[in-house]
């Protein structure tokens, strides 16, 4: 799982954590909202984000 701050929130940064099945939590920035509103349903499903985990953000497990 990677928890990552809104510079990081970027469509092509999601894609490449899909892409490798990693989850991926960060808040959407402001900038990228607006087009998924404009475009209504055709606009795609707006990522997951998990606020108890983002909380955790500064947190490194290791296993």
């Amino acid at each position: 799982m990677v928890i990552a701050d809104k510079a990081q929130s970027h469509p092509s940064t999601r894609q490449a954590m899909r892409d490798r099945r990693v989850r991926f939590t960060s808040p959407e920035r402001e900038d990228q909202i607006a087009p998924h509103a404009a475009k209504g349903s055709r606009g795609g499903c707006l990522p997951a984000f998990d606020a108890e985990a983002y909380q955790q953000r500064n947190v490194v497990w290791l296993r």
